[in-house]
């Protein structure tokens, strides 16, 4: 099954966590799958990183920055800072939460409700975005943010021609 794929990368959000127990986990079903299935699945030494026995590569990102918690809503939203649009999402998400009851503020997840906010204010007309990779796709986000370099970075390098 694996045996055609040369080049493997990893990309998972850290969420609320921190980038090396993310790692880890990501590692532990790499090395797991090994055994289970009698394969040799190349893990990094790290976030971040990618491991090459000089035919396969294997890499690992994990969102935002090998390094932080977050998610690729914390990079998309970083992109779009500099919008107008964006001190009104900050306002109504501030907002929203402060009326929100103690046992929802518990469970609110900051990053994806500003996304969904600022993805409210491109409803125009039937032209609509619903999600993060609609409004990808759309160029909603600004790719060339140097807040996308370490991802950018890492899939180049992980696909580039050998």
């Amino acid at each position: 099954m694996f045996s055609k794929i040369k080049k493997l990368g990893f990309i998972r959000d850290a969420e609320d966590g921190d980038a090396s127990s993310t790692f880890q986990s990501i590692k532990n079903i790499i090395e797991e799958i090994n055994r289970k299935k009698s394969l040799a699945i190349l893990v990094p030494r790290g976030p971040g990183k990618i491991i090459s026995d000089g035919e396969n590569y294997t890499g690992i990102f994990i969102m935002p920055n090998n390094n932080d918690s977050g998610m690729i809503e914390t990079l998309c939203l970083k992109s779009i800072k500099s919008d107008p649009i964006y001190k009104c999402v900050d306002d109504f998400i501030k907002c929203s939460y402060n009326n929100l009851s103690e046992t929802d503020k518990a469970k609110f997840n900051e990053p994806k409700g500003r996304v969904l906010a600022f993805l409210a204010t491109k409803a125009i007309g039937e032209n609509y975005v619903h999600s993060l990779g609609v409004a990808a796709l759309k160029n909603l986000w600004d790719f060339s943010n140097p807040c996308f370099d370490m991802l950018n970075n890492f899939v180049s390098q992980l696909f580039k021609q050998v």
